[in-house]
């Protein structure tokens, strides 16, 4: 089943255990958005079936994510090698700023 949402923006990836969780912003359209949370496996069979993701990188570009044999791509760069936007907000409730063990728990 695909997404729900138009396209998806990665703004944040958090190392856990063999896999990455994934987090950024859905676009919703109509200038609506909500946060998502999901493993690379997830995300690169998203992008597999179709569905557009990008990333927003910390030198401030936004990428379109691609999949080769299941690892996911930033242009030639592996995405886990680079720099996303986001970073964590104490106390926040946003998804995209907690905490990488209040994501992981």
């Amino acid at each position: 089943m695909a997404p729900t949402g138009i396209g998806r923006e990665i703004r944040r990836a958090v190392p856990v255990e063999a896999t990455t969780l994934l987090v950024g912003w859905t676009d919703l359209g109509h200038g609506r958005s909500m946060s998502f949370l999901e493993s690379a496996e997830q995300v690169a069979w998203d992008v597999a079936g179709g569905f557009p993701y990008t990333a927003a990188t910390k030198s401030g570009d936004t990428i379109p994510v691609t999949t080769e044999d299941g690892l996911l791509y930033l242009a030639d760069a592996k995405l886990v090698d680079v720099d996303l936007v986001d970073t964590t907000v104490a106390g926040s409730e946003w998804v995209t700023q907690r905490s990488d063990d209040d994501l992981i728990a």
